[in-house]
């Protein structure tokens, strides 16, 4: 059986298309599709589901619409709608009205978007991001200032973070360049990041650590670490 309902992706097909399919007929089971208000009121909604960057449901409503006068035009406004997580929201009308209910238009819809997520990046301790929880508005110009606020440098698939004096790799925790001042701790590979503890200590440059202390940075004289 082969289906391209009105609400969006293909019943049966793979890929994106069955995903939306399925996704879509979730969330509609959850809040339902319409049904009866009874016999003098119409079966018409406005419906909104919510679904996270996986396309699975998180939530769903509705608002009813009521008997008016012939002629007479409502306005229906659904009640702010909060997302607290990279996603999509699906919204649309449905009419399930009998034949015997007076005839329902639904004119002007649109959706307001107020505070937009520009985007959202989580990491690993060293820095390397956990690409599947990452989200980037496409509609807003790329920022590659990410990590540390620090600028990503992608060309050549590199994924090399900026640090002024030298280019870090997130990816193996480690700097490409030996240390300018490695004298200064000699017992220490040159390469390494933050003393091998990112949580505590900052190197917000390639060249001096820092202990991050109550949001204070306290600068660490590498020469004695070891002594």
């Amino acid at each position: 059986m082969f289906k391209s309902p009105a609400f969006g992706g293909v019943y049966g097909a793979g890929g994106e298309s069955g995903a939306i399919y399925e996704a879509i007929s979730d969330g509609i089971t959850a809040i339902g599709l319409g049904g009866s208000q009874g016999s003098t009121k119409p079966a018409a909604f406005i419906n909104y589901l919510v679904f996270d960057k996986n396309l699975n449901y998180l939530s769903g409503g509705f608002l009813k619409t009521v008997p008016t006068s012939s002629g007479v035009m409502q306005k229906y406004i659904v009640p702010d709608i909060s997302i607290t997580e990279p996603g999509y929201i699906y919204v649309y009308l449905s009419n399930e009205s009998s034949n015997t209910i007076k005839l329902i238009l639904f004119d002007e819809m649109n959706v307001s978007l107020t505070r937009p997520i520009l985007q959202v990046n989580e990491y690993y301790p060293f820095g390397m991001e956990m690409a599947e929880k990452g989200y980037e508005n496409v509609l807003e110009p790329e920022n590659k200032f990410t990590y540390n606020g620090k600028e990503l440098q992608d060309e050549l698939d590199l994924d090399w973070y900026d640090y002024g004096a030298r280019m870090y790799d997130a990816s193996v925790g480690r700097w490409w360049v030996v240390d300018p001042i490695s004298e200064e701790a000699y017992d220490l590979t040159p390469y390494r990041y933050a003393q091998n503890n990112p949580i505590k200590i900052s190197d917000p440059d390639g060249l001096d650590d820092f202990y991050v202390i109550a949001g204070s940075m306290l600068l660490i004289r590498r020469v004695w670490m070891h002594c």
